[in-house]
């Protein structure tokens, strides 16, 4: 059975977002860490507030699996401070 194109470029199209959110999972903990060597150079506090913001920031212009891995290191950090882990 063959495809249609309108087929083949959904599936394309869904393996692409299989792969960025992928990527995502791997790279936040590169992502998170990076951030908190940007924020302690700066000289800032190394609080929740300012790793998110410094992540947003980093995020900004990147490829989509950059994003992807940012996105996925707000989530973590977030989770983390709902659980109570500092």
């Amino acid at each position: 059975m063959t495809k249609t194109p309108e087929e083949t470029a959904a599936g394309i199209l869904a393996g692409n977002a299989r792969m960025i959110a992928k990527g995502g999972a791997l790279m936040w903990a590169n992502v998170l860490a990076h951030a908190v060597l940007k924020v302690a150079e700066s000289g800032k506090d190394t609080s929740v507030d300012n790793l998110i913001h410094r992540i947003g920031m980093d995020a900004d212009g990147r490829d989509e699996l950059t994003k992807a891995g940012s996105n996925e290191a707000i989530s973590r950090l977030r989770e983390a401070v709902a659980k109570g882990i500092r």
